[in-house]
């Protein structure tokens, strides 16, 4: 056997084993990220998820309440100048329908959904069960959020939806995801910024900020597994206070 022949069929070899240890640097990596944020064996045991905080949009602070059901359904009521407004999102198969009072519903897709308001389905945005979810992972390298080194993981969930997500190499929090979504038949690049991680109770560690393309999200408080009703993911009218 010719050296050339030799020196391809090692460079095939190393090549295939370079791959399989790319593989197994991102399991180990997405592995250590579910660990840092509380594990499985805590997650399994959230029900709901009481968010409570600020929206900084447009320049205005809106005071906002979500009570999530992660990935299924979520009440978000906002206090502005006085007033509260209830509406709901209900996850419908592929949709997300928003419901206002008294009957009008909007809906998008859900990867649309998880892009633009991570808290709704905090699960599947951090990336939980991502083997169990049947999501593609690639080790794409490392880059700085923040001056943070940060590893680069593009991800396609079981639907084909793309996106890339970065894990600090210290803390192995998620501080950030970028993707394109589709919006009124156009394209449009959507970005997520995860900080201030804190712990909700039970070892969980949650996100006090995020920042999305609808303003800045800061919560004051989280409470995990609050009791709710039947009239809990229902739209009401405004009240005034």
């Amino acid at each position: 056997m010719g050296t050339r022949k030799i020196y391809v069929i090692a460079g095939i070899v190393l090549a295939g084993f370079g791959n399989t240890l790319w593989a197994q640097d991102v399991n180990e990596i997405l592995t250590k990220h579910e660990k840092a944020i509380g594990g499985m064996d805590n997650w399994n045991k959230v029900k709901n998820i009481k968010w409570k905080g600020v929206l900084n949009t447009q320049g205005a602070e809106v005071r906002a309440t979500n009570i999530v059901v992660p990935g299924k359904e979520m009440t978000f009521d906002t206090d502005f100048g006085g007033t509260i407004n209830h509406q709901v999102v209900i996850r419908n198969k592929d949709q997300a329908v928003f419901i206002t009072w008294p009957a009008k519903e909007d809906s998008i897709n859900m990867d649309a959904m998880n892009a633009s308001w991570p808290q709704f389905n905090i699960r599947a945005n951090q990336l939980l069960g991502f083997k169990e979810e049947g999501t593609k992972t690639e080790y794409m390298g490392e880059e700085a959020i923040n001056n943070a080194p940060c590893y680069k993981i593009k991800c396609t969930s079981k639907t084909g939806f793309e996106f890339t997500c970065f894990i600090d190499k210290t803390s192995y929090y998620l501080v950030r995801t970028e993707s394109l979504i589709n919006s009124n038949d156009e394209d449009k690049e959507v970005s997520v910024g995860y900080s201030d991680y804190k712990e909700a109770g039970g070892g969980i560690m949650l996100p006090m900020s995020m920042a999305t393309s609808h303003g800045e999200m800061v919560f004051s408080k989280t409470e995990l597994n609050v009791p709710v009703t039947d009239s809990t993911f229902k739209a009401a009218p405004p009240e005034t206070k």
